[in-house]
């Protein structure tokens, strides 16, 4: 964990707005997606426009290695929520907003069904290790793959957060959803819940 703080202090995103940083590699993502160069290039310009200091090489590459979750050469959309809700600035109404931006495709202002589905399945799986999955099972909770859970969740958030049953969540329901206790004990260990954490 030191290592991650030293690098956040080390690499200059903390002083960046979560939703600058969001938006500017969001931009750059051919695909869904970064490669290291266009990773480090956006990550150069970012700086750069933020009046900030660029790191040393090693520190860059130390940074999309941190984004880079399961070692793959690319960053995907979840993999930057993941590492931006970690390394920049921003309280947590920051960074709800910068996610819900990211499910919002299509930039409506609400998250649909399939919206949500794509994104938490591309969360899951990321984050459903094995571990993780035994730990779920040890709690009473089957979970076969990142779909299948991504369905129960999307299900459980549509439930609790689409207040007016219009098939759509605005912001202000998603982060109350978001934000909401759970009743279930198991759910805080969702790796959903614990994105902004």
């Amino acid at each position: 964990m030191q290592k991650v703080k030293d690098l956040r202090a080390a690499c200059g995103l903390e002083s960046v707005p979560v939703d600058v940083c969001l938006s500017t590699f969001k931009n750059a993502a051919a695909d869904g997606k970064l490669s290291r160069d266009q990773f480090i290039t956006s990550y150069t310009t970012l700086l750069q426009s933020c009046q900030i200091d660029l790191p040393a090489d090693s520190i860059q590459n130390e940074v999309f290695e941190l984004f880079d979750r399961d070692s793959n050469q690319f960053v995907d959309m979840m993999e930057l929520v993941c590492g931006i809700s970690i390394m920049c600035a921003g309280n947590d109404d920051d960074k709800i907003h910068a996610v819900f931006g990211v499910f919002d495709e299509n930039g409506d202002g609400f998250i649909s069904m399939d919206e949500m589905f794509k994104f938490l399945t591309s969360v899951f799986k990321v984050v459903l290790t094995p571990s993780v999955i035994e730990l779920m099972k040890s709690m009473g909770e089957t979970v076969d793959d990142a779909e299948d859970l991504a369905s129960v969740t999307a299900l459980e958030c549509f439930q609790a957060a689409d207040l007016n049953n219009d098939g759509k969540i605005s912001e202000a329901e998603f982060k109350a959803w978001f934000g909401a206790p759970r009743r279930d004990p198991s759910f805080a260990f969702s790796p959903v819940n614990k994105l902004l954490q």
